[in-house]
């Protein structure tokens, strides 16, 4: 049996809030019963990031790294899945999912949730949310819809195993 730490059910329940709005303070039937997640950045941070928001009830889409390694490792646990090495071409030749989980490197996190909520997908962003306050004000002014960008934070383990990623 495993001790629940208080940083643990935080992380968790963190997690499961992005996902409970929909179904459940509506109190109305999606016509998507189960969110269906691109995950960019699906090395480092972005694999305990996916099992976190799987294990929170969404199923993963498609994956994207541009590490050969990385991609091939969560290609393995996640058979069958669409794998793109570059964000762009994810974006431009696979419609089918509802959110994009961005966990590039910090620099990046801006320009590809930015493209992402241009084609209507609701996204989620590893802290931080943008490297500049004008990618903040970008992300802010929102995509096709109009819908800001929100970054959030569930205390997950660094992937080094080093503790806390903060």
């Amino acid at each position: 049996m495993t001790k629940t730490t208080r940083r643990t059910f935080l992380g968790t329940t963190a997690a499961g809030a992005f996902f409970i709005p929909a179904r459940t303070l509506y109190g109305q039937e999606l016509p998507v019963k189960q969110l269906r997640l691109a995950m960019v950045g699906a090395g480092g941070i972005g694999a305990p990031t996916c099992d976190l928001l799987c294990q929170a009830g969404a199923t993963v889409a498609a994956l994207c790294d541009v590490n050969a390694n990385a991609l091939a490792t969560q290609a393995k646990r996640h058979p069958g899945i669409p794998t793109y090495m570059d964000w762009r071409e994810l974006l431009k030749h696979h419609k089918d999912f509802d959110a994009v989980a961005v966990c590039t490197p910090d620099h990046t996190h801006a320009i590809v949730a930015l493209h992402a909520m241009r084609l209507g997908k609701h996204v989620y962003i590893q802290k931080p949310l943008a490297h500049s306050y004008e990618e903040c004000r970008m992300l802010g002014r929102g995509g096709a819809d109009g819908q800001p960008a929100s970054s959030a934070r569930e205390g997950l383990p660094h992937p080094r195993g080093d503790g806390d990623h903060r």
